[in-house]
């Protein structure tokens, strides 16, 4: 997240200034009363019935988006999908979980107030399809670097409520706070988020996550290039090789001394696949000198000349035959120029360990720009099981249509159809 991070900043840099007060130098001292006043207010708002509580969290996203209220409909085609599917998987192995999966508004801009207000449309859906006393939790970053649109008051007492209230709060800057905010959000900690997702959808939860990750600096390079590297290193033919690998990278100029970086230990540890890994991020993320508005990969969505020459040589040295290599970069390039990333990892990390105990059902939600700014519920997807080593689905359609394969496979169809 360092790399992702300084990245995103160099992004905002280009964009024009940081809003004021984000470093104020007092901010170790600021910060922590702002945080236990929040927790206490998201405690109390728990302690609410569900609709009531609800209410307030409408309050809340309404003042967070500008007073911006975009309507929802509960009894629209998709929501009455959803409802006939969520019947359907209930049963003996107790309730189904749903997980609302959106995209990402630009924060920036016109669409920033969207932000808030998808997680009003999600929260709502949730409740409506799964009744009284249902209480959807919100997967929240918290820290700095995801709420640079609001002022630091606000971002102290967000972080509060979110923890108070038990949203499930990623704190990707955990480590730079100070030690009493450190201790105040120890539950945040970014390791501990993937338990915390799986535990909760396994009591049976309704769970809202952006799918996207986050803004597209963090999309690009999270889950469109680090999951490239990391599949490049699985189907290498040479990744039993990896001092092979090492003195074939050590004659790409940008490879050169990955051993030795800017700073006291080398950027991934010791490990071959992560200094690999770190290099790559830092390139296509404008870190390492070339990247520009004009060729940045994080920037533009777009592998430029000079990346795609970089790509062939790096996949070369790894064993990878020309057509191989034409294909894998074609795969990043389409990845990386889409709004909503594939996210085939975590799709693989719920097939494993999700679905061997029960159903699952998903229901995307995207936001639309431009002179009609809305947010659609899309037609909601399940899954049933575990099904010849894949996965059993059920794709929208009357009646919903049986559907089998990997966890790879549903992420792309997934995606491309929700998100496209």
């Amino acid at each position: 997240m360092g790399v992702v991070m300084r990245a995103q900043e160099r992004r905002k840099e280009l964009d024009g200034p940081v809003p004021w007060g984000k470093n104020h130098p007092l901010r170790p001292w600021i910060e922590p009363p702002l945080i236990m006043a929040g927790a206490a207010i998201g405690k109390a708002v728990s302690l609410l019935p569900s609709e009531w509580s609800l209410k307030v969290h409408d309050g809340f996203f309404r003042a967070l988006s500008g007073r911006r209220n975009l309507p929802f409909d509960e009894r629209s085609p998709a929501m009455e999908s959803a409802r006939g599917l969520l019947s359907r998987l209930d049963g003996d192995r107790g309730r189904c979980p749903i997980l609302a999966l959106t995209s990402h508004p630009n924060p920036r801009g016109e669409e920033a107030a969207l932000n808030f207000e998808m997680m009003h449309v999600a929260m709502h859906a949730l409740q409506s399809l799964r009744g009284p006393g249902a209480r959807p939790r919100l997967v929240v970053a918290i820290d700095p670097f995801a709420l640079d649109t609001v002022g630091l008051h606000m971002e102290g007492l967000y972080a509060g409520a979110m923890i108070g209230y038990r949203h499930l709060v990623l704190d990707r800057m955990h480590h730079s706070r100070g030690a009493a905010s450190r201790l105040l959000l120890s539950g945040a900690a970014w390791p501990s988020a993937a338990e915390r997702l799986l535990g909760e959808l396994r009591a049976g939860g309704e769970i809202v996550m952006v799918l996207a990750g986050g803004v597209p600096t963090t999309a690009r390079l999270l889950y469109a290039v680090r999951e490239w590297v990391w599949w490049a290193r699985l189907a290498s033919p040479r990744r039993s090789e990896p001092a092979r690998i090492r003195g074939e990278l050590q004659n790409i100029p940008e490879f050169a001394g990955l051993d030795r970086e800017r700073f006291e230990r080398p950027l991934g540890g010791r490990s071959l696949w992560r200094q690999m890994e770190m290099r790559l991020l830092s390139i296509f993320g404008g870190l390492e000198g070339r990247g520009t508005p004009e060729s940045c990969l994080a920037d533009t969505g777009r592998v430029c000349a000079a990346e795609r020459r970089l790509l062939d040589r790096f996949l070369d040295a790894l064993g990878f035959g020309t057509t191989s290599r034409l294909e894998a970069i074609g795969s990043l390039e389409a990845e990386a120029a889409r709004e909503t990333p594939f996210r085939t990892r975590f799709f693989r990390l719920l097939a494993r360990r999700l679905l061997p105990h029960g159903p699952l059902l998903f229901l995307p939600l995207r936001h639309r720009a431009g002179v009609s700014m809305r947010i659609d519920v899309g037609e909601p997807w399940a899954w049933e099981g575990p099904a010849d080593g894949g996965i059993a689905a059920l794709e929208p359609g009357t009646p919903p249509r049986p559907w089998r394969g990997s966890a790879d496979e549903f992420a792309r169809r997934f995606v491309e159809s929700c998100f496209a």
